[in-house]
């Protein structure tokens, strides 16, 4: 008699949120709440585990979009794994006797993988050099206050700006590495070798409601050393002083790791 409301809560709580990264499992419950429960929380999961049709439709009304409108192939297939991973747990729990989801194919549209995208040599030769260029900032006249409170007027003005160190360093990084953001925000200092040019893939950055988290890797076989040209090298060796730097002056004021 239980409807899959209560299903999915118990999935989060014994098993998503016990099991899986914290990130994965909020990605999870984000998907449950906004997406399948709406439309399927109400049902009986003995009902529904018949209900291969109904949702094949539902199914193919997500691909088909709203207003012209679209989701990426990608989602529509996330959305049935996680609806699946439900069932498949309630199989387990000995709920229901089989998952219904294991029928239910993505739309035509939602098979299409998403290509994946990266520079052609000309489009790297530019983002790098439009990494160093300076950027200028058209200011308007405006109005500013003083430190004793008077109120004066600025004219029309341009300044030049520069992509930080920090930033520039990473998507550098980010272009040779063809790591993924995680694992390239989680990188210390010692996962570094400047004598050989390398970086050490070992752990992933993750965001979550209660803050940033180190994980491990998305796979086991994500675990890996990369080759890196010795001109970033050198930029990762300028920043790791210029952070010293930056560490010694701010002293106990420092927050952050390695």
């Amino acid at each position: 008699d239980m409807n899959f409301a209560a299903l999915a809560d118990r999935y989060l709580d014994q098993y998503a949120f016990v099991d899986l990264a914290q990130g994965t499992a909020e990605g999870y419950r984000a998907i449950l709440q906004n997406q399948i429960v709406p439309e399927f929380g109400h049902m009986k999961i003995r009902d529904l585990s018949h209900a291969q049709i109904t949702i094949q439709a539902f199914y193919n009304r997500m691909a088909a979009g709203k207003n012209g409108k679209r989701p990426a192939p990608a989602s529509v297939r996330r959305s049935i794994a996680v609806f699946s991973s439900v069932m498949s747990w309630a199989v387990n729990m000995q709920l229901i006797s089989a998952n219904p989801i294991e029928h239910v194919r993505p739309p035509r549209e939602g098979l299409k993988r998403d290509r994946a995208m990266s520079f052609t040599i000309e489009e790297l030769k530019r983002f790098l050099a439009a990494l160093n260029a300076p950027q200028t900032i058209n200011y308007k006249s405006h109005f500013r206050k003083s430190a004793s409170g008077s109120v004066y007027q600025v004219s029309d003005y341009q300044e030049n700006r520069f992509v930080p160190e920090q930033y520039r360093l990473f998507y550098v990084m980010a272009a040779f590495s063809g790591a993924r953001r995680g694992e390239l925000l989680a990188l210390t200092w010692s996962d570094l070798d400047f004598e050989s040019c390398t970086i050490r893939i070992s752990k992933s950055l993750g965001k979550t409601s209660s803050g940033l988290i180190v994980k491990e890797t998305k796979t086991a076989g994500s675990v890996r050393t990369i080759n890196m040209p010795a001109s970033v090298m050198a930029q990762a060796r300028a920043w790791k002083a210029h952070q010293i730097e930056l560490r010694l002056n701010a002293g106990s004021l420092w927050r952050g790791q390695d």
